[in-house]
């Protein structure tokens, strides 16, 4: 029994002797956050060491002129700044993006470098949350689905109409739209 623990001990020494230490460094731990929950979990000193962040997601919602990009990663919906060195993403796209972590004041966060469209990513199912719920911030940067009244639409560079959701009157914006065939949509019922 003792001479075997001691066998174990020599091959592992081996091992780790003549393993390079890069992979040994890597194999413990690579440094690079790659899932939502490592860069939520981060303090605020690792946070601002501006460690590296390889994140893969789906595109929910990319408007640059705005500056407004929304990606689903690890099972939620996220905004983030878009980064200067982008493909030009449309919503359902499978995009890597990279970045360093950073401090927000509130926790963690993301500053991008590039975000790069890697495939076809799948949508998530939408949330029905209710109005008071989104009112309160409680469904920010998810895919949600809404049903409203059409009250008004206008182009303001993008399509944006407001639909009545009860007693209150919640804006929609739709980009790379076709106007024609869209004025019946006043006073419909729609499913956003």
């Amino acid at each position: 029994m003792k001479l075997r623990s001691v066998l174990r001990a020599v091959q592992l020494w081996f091992l780790l002797a003549f393993t390079p230490a890069s992979l040994i460094i890597s194999a413990q731990s690579s440094g690079v956050v790659t899932n939502w929950q490592q860069l939520l979990s981060l303090s605020e000193q690792a946070a601002r060491a501006g460690a590296e962040v390889r994140l893969t997601g789906t595109v929910l919602y990319f408007d640059p002129e705005w500056n407004l990009l929304f990606v689903y990663v690890d099972g939620t919906g996220v905004y983030f700044a878009p980064p200067k060195k982008s493909d030009r993403a449309n919503y359902g796209d499978l995009v890597e993006l990279t970045g360093q972590t950073a401090w927000s004041g509130s926790g963690s966060t993301v500053s991008l470098n590039e975000m790069r469209i890697i495939g076809k990513g799948k949508l998530p199912q939408a949330w029905k949350v209710p109005l008071q719920t989104m009112l309160k911030g409680g469904a920010a940067s998810q895919w949600v689905e809404v049903q409203g009244l059409v009250r008004t639409m206008e182009d303001v560079g993008r399509l944006r109409f407001y639909i009545m959701l009860g007693t209150n009157r919640v804006p929609m914006f739709v980009l790379n739209h076709s106007r024609r065939g869209l004025d019946s949509l006043f006073g419909a019922k729609i499913l956003v």
